[in-house]
């Protein structure tokens, strides 16, 4: 209870830790009204994709719309390129979801 009087690096509060908490009890909550058991893991496998872009300040809609289109083409040794911190440092700088949607030579 007194570690943050010896480091001012540590907050006074877990505040942060409750919010983080009580967004993955909300996702485990919406779960349990899918239709099965698959849709729930396939639910889960993008929540944690949204919440690996917010944590890496990242745009998930942004990445999701170049991803969804690279990874057609990607070769599967390669794949590790396409996690949220690796797209960021690759291919994340100037991107906007128009930009990806739309080709720059389309009128």
């Amino acid at each position: 209870m007194t570690a943050f009087l010896s480091d001012a690096r540590i907050p006074l509060h877990n505040n942060a830790s409750e919010a983080a908490l009580r967004i993955v009890a909300l996702a485990r909550k919406n779960t349990l009204f899918f239709g099965n058991e698959e849709a729930g893991r396939r639910f889960m496998v993008l929540y944690s994709l949204i919440a690996t872009c917010e944590r890496h300040d990242v745009n998930p809609e942004v990445y999701l719309a170049d991803v969804l289109l690279r990874i057609q083409d990607q070769p599967v040794e390669r794949l590790a390129e396409l996690l949220p911190h690796r797209w960021k440092e690759t291919y994340g700088s100037g991107f906007t979801v128009e930009r990806i949607i739309t080709p720059a030579d389309a009128t």
